[in-house]
């Protein structure tokens, strides 16, 4: 199996954090970004540290 950073997408605030942080990890990593779109009621919240929702791209 290949390396890869995979993000779920709500369209959610946090939704688009988690996507900035994980864009980064990939471009670190030197690995493929692998963005989940989510329906409404489907997944689970997972809280995120503040950290992340203030991080810049």
């Amino acid at each position: 199996m290949t390396a890869q950073v995979t993000v779920g997408l709500d369209g959610s605030r946090e939704g688009f954090a988690a996507a900035a942080w994980a864009a980064c990890e990939a471009v670190l990593r030197e690995v493929p970004l692998h963005l989940v779109h989510m329906e409404a009621g489907q997944g689970r919240a997972v809280p995120l540290p503040p950290s992340i929702g203030n991080r810049n791209p």
